[in-house]
């Protein structure tokens, strides 16, 4: 229960901006102030500067939240590996890259696996991968997302790419690899239940740990180890 003596009507700016918080956060702030300062009772005045500190500090540090969209494929006709992540981050979608943050895995990865790594520029990366039969895509075509985390990705915002249209028209393609833990979330959810039974039948799908900076828990030599799947998983297809 929120407990708090007279009203908490406000007007201009400060009726504006308190609509941004909750009643959740407003009850936690509660709580929080009563045990502080040893009151049963918070006065209305201290309950609107509560909820006014608090809304400045959303407005001025909090990311505010974004519709993101995905790149189109980048496919190769022939492929046999297609690398899915979740949805492009900030700096990707101001690069016009995918993977484009410098501290991202991925390019270097690529780079000791099938020499695409980012020395390139991002046309030659790709077309290096086409050459060796792996293409790129996400699994979510778009959503509402607050900075570049998976973890803030809005519930309920996720839409997915038409993935089984792709495999559709790529038949060659019989792997999926799940660039980290959203990715795969995202494709079991979304992406999944859609494919039909000759598809899943097709398709390996291969997990593999996030290459994103974000994702600092894994040492670089144990994400390099595991995405080397991908190379053996290439090397050994083409050998059958």
């Amino acid at each position: 229960m929120l407990l708090w003596s007279g009203s908490v009507r406000r007007t201009g700016r400060a009726a504006n901006t308190a609509t941004i918080l909750s009643r959740g956060e407003i009850a936690l702030r509660v709580r929080l102030t009563r045990c502080y300062l040893g009151i049963q009772v918070v006065p209305a005045r201290l309950m609107c500067a509560i909820i006014d500190n608090y809304n400045v500090y959303k407005m001025t540090y909090a990311p505010a939240r974004h519709h993101v969209e995905s790149f189109p494929p980048q496919v190769g006709a022939g492929s046999a590996l297609l690398i899915l992540g979740t949805v492009p981050s900030v700096r990707s979608l101001e690069l016009g890259q995918s993977y484009g943050h410098r501290h991202n895995l991925f390019w270097p990865f690529m780079g000791e696996m099938f020499g695409a790594g980012p020395e390139w520029p991002y046309p030659e990366r790709i077309a290096r991968l086409k050459r060796r039969g792996i293409g790129i895509w996400d699994v979510l075509e778009c959503c509402e997302r607050r900075g570049s985390l998976d973890s803030a990705i809005v519930a309920g915002s996720e839409v997915a790419n038409d993935i089984p249209q792709l495999l559709d028209l790529q038949p060659t393609i019989s792997a999926i690899a799940l660039n980290g833990g959203k990715a795969r979330q995202a494709f079991r959810r979304h992406v999944l239940p859609r494919l039909s039974a000759d598809m899943r039948a097709r398709v390996t799908l291969l997990d593999l740990p996030s290459t994103s900076p974000a994702n600092a828990s894994i040492p670089r030599a144990i994400k390099r180890e595991r995405w080397q799947v991908i190379a053996d998983w290439l090397a050994d297809g083409a050998r059958a």
